[in-house]
């Protein structure tokens, strides 16, 4: 019995009868009101309508980690409540018709990723109008049926990610208009048909990466609309030119890992629509391993005047002066050493001119410190405005030296000159006098010498 085998928490309403070496489904005698029933990580190889019958009120059902190999026509139909469904890391070959017939009411999250499904049955997933949340990733797809998720209206995630899925009909995800995120990296694809994403209107990330691709058809071509995230990381691709009108729909853009050819067609392209577009998102982080020389704007003639330009203009551009709002742009794995500066715009220029405003701004911080300092130091004769500065030691009266006094500020255009002599009665000398001070003081510096 449930309540015997496991640990059944009465506030909660949950069962955890996990980890305990089960073989199969616990009679539910005990936990028959459980919201919650854990059976993850047991060694249950069968579960059917009948061993589940007894939890009704079941809202999530963890049967995941076990030995389940496959699932059977109708066998959730008596769990009237079940909304979240847990059947990951089993041994699920494949999904036949009906597997979730009864749950079309209810069931709203479905995982089913690590296992080994290789088939979906058409109409396995007909009438789960509620679903909101699917996991199909790591399984062994190579296709899906073109309508095997029509009628999922209220789908928002979907992954389909590391399979072997290496072909996709345009009319696979028809009708998923709620559909915001989807994952089909890692697989095999070699190329998108057209139409692929059309109706899509809610999708704002895709990713693609780990695929086969060569080339990605233009966004209006796939029927994309603004995205927050495109991933075409790990690639094949060698023509850079087919993804730069992402760059008007797309916030972020990863195209790491792939063969881009550095030629002129690239530099053309890029040069060209960098000058067209105004629409670059302003939180855009463009990741582009260039393989490439180092390269410069003024090249661009050189290196392609053998092929026409007359579409193309390279000549007085700059690539991203008209990218007015693009804040980041990374470029990892580039052997680009550095960017010309008349190959950037004068965003470039800013560090520097941060440096010399800081240093500008630090010089006037002293000045305006150093101002009242020199006022209070001017009131003690210590300090300089602009003016010449003497100290004099004091009156000395002694015979053969001349007589000194106070000191002299330079400040007035006023000097006077009168006769002076020494101390004693055989030394008179001419001495020279300058004084005037208009700030109220009269200072004298009597300059000279005695025989």
């Amino acid at each position: 019995m449930c309540s015997e085998i496991c640990d059944y928490q009465a506030f909660f309403k949950r069962a955890k009868c996990d980890k305990r070496n089960l073989y199969q489904v616990p009679q539910p005698s005990g936990c028959e009101d459980a919201v919650i029933l854990e059976m993850h990580e047991n060694h249950i190889t069968h579960v059917d309508q009948e061993s589940l019958s007894g939890y009704r009120e079941v809202n999530t059902l963890d049967i995941s980690s076990n030995q389940i190999s496959n699932l059977q026509q109708g066998q959730f139909t008596n769990m009237s409540q079940m909304k979240n469904l847990l059947v990951s890391h089993n041994r699920l070959t494949e999904i036949p018709y009906g597997a979730f017939l009864g749950t079309e009411s209810h069931l709203q999250r479905i995982y089913l990723n690590g296992n080994q499904i290789s088939a979906i049955n058409e109409g396995a997933f007909r009438g789960l109008r509620l679903v909101i949340n699917m996991n199909l990733s790591y399984n062994l797809l190579k296709s899906l049926p073109s309508t095997i998720f029509h009628g999922l209206f209220k789908l928002q995630y979907l992954s389909l990610s590391r399979n072997k899925l290496n072909s996709i009909a345009s009319s696979t995800f028809y009708g998923l208009e709620n559909l915001q995120q989807l994952f089909l990296d890692n697989n095999e694809l070699t190329s998108l048909p057209e139409d692929l994403f059309t109706g899509l209107g809610s999708l704002r990330t895709v990713n693609l990466s780990h695929n086969n691709l060569v080339f990605i058809p233009r966004p209006e071509h796939l029927g994309l609309g603004p995205l927050q995230v495109l991933n075409i990381e790990a690639n094949n691709m060698t023509k850079s030119h087919s993804l730069l009108p992402y760059l008007d729909i797309a916030q972020r853009i990863y195209i790491e890992e792939n063969h881009f050819i550095y030629d002129c067609d690239f530099v053309k392209v890029c040069l060209w629509y960098f000058n067209q577009s105004e629409s670059v998102p302003s939180q855009l982080e463009l990741r582009i391993p260039l393989q490439c020389e180092e390269y410069t704007e003024e090249d661009a003639p050189r290196r392609c005047e053998s092929t026409s330009t007359e579409s193309y203009p390279t000549e007085n551009v700059s690539m991203f002066s008209r990218a007015t709002s693009l804040t980041i742009l990374n470029v990892p794995g580039s052997k680009i050493p550095d960017l010309d500066t008349e190959f950037t715009s004068c965003s470039s220029k800013i560090p520097s001119m941060l440096f010399y405003c800081a240093v500008i701004g630090t010089l006037v911080l002293i000045l305006l410190i150093l101002k009242p300092v020199c006022k209070v130091l001017l009131k003690i004769k210590l300090c300089w405005k602009g003016h010449r500065h003497w100290t004099v030691t004091r009156s000395v009266k002694a015979r053969g030296e001349a007589i000194s006094s106070g000191d002299l500020r330079e400040v007035s255009p006023v000097v006077t000159t009168f006769t002076a002599g020494c101390v004693g009665e055989d030394a008179p000398v001419v001495t020279t006098f300058i004084s005037g001070d208009v700030r109220g003081d009269v200072h004298v510096v009597t300059t000279g010498s005695c025989h």
